[in-house]
């Protein structure tokens, strides 16, 4: 199973993609890990990337997710993917993909973005949200509890629970 979180800074994709990775034992890809070069910039300058700058990294991204497949039978990624067209390219290539929106209150994603020791700063947070482009397919979980979202998404992806021991 591929399942591909997404969302805005500071939503909790990485924190809630580590957790279900670590109780169920699947592999997690944040692919933040394969930011380009020439991308650091754009953060850094508080701009958001070119649409063509997006599809190098998303094509990349896609690559990586193909070789983490080959590697393991589930697969969970964390990336903001705040495009639309990304996500239908990556769906192209991955059509099995379970594709849910994290997401949060802005005060909380605010919070969040502030405690962080990263490029991402708030003000850059609010324009990568302006940019985020939702559909009405989406599936979403609201991330302000974690072990709450957990349960959220396994019920949305149909998983069985795990015995107590």
């Amino acid at each position: 199973m591929l399942v591909i979180l997404y969302g805005t800074s500071g939503a909790g994709k990485s924190t809630l993609g580590a957790r279900l990775s670590e109780k169920r034992g699947w592999h997690f890809y944040d692919a933040d890990e394969h930011v380009l070069p020439n991308m650091q910039p754009y953060i850094a300058a508080r701009k958001t990337f070119p649409q063509a700058l997006r599809d190098r990294y998303y094509a990349l991204v896609g690559d990586h997710i193909a070789a983490k497949l080959e590697q393991h039978e589930h697969v969970v990624v964390a990336q903001a993917m705040i495009k639309q067209s990304n996500r239908l390219d990556l769906l192209r290539r991955f059509p099995k993909a379970r594709f849910v929106a994290v997401t949060a209150a802005p005060q909380v994603i605010d919070r969040r973005v502030r405690l962080r020791a990263n490029m991402v700063t708030t003000e850059y947070a609010k324009k990568v949200l302006a940019e985020f482009e939702r559909t009405e397919s989406d599936h979403e979980i609201q991330n302000v509890d974690l072990e709450q979202a957990l349960l959220a998404l396994e019920s949305l992806l149909e998983l069985p629970a795990i015995p107590t021991r």
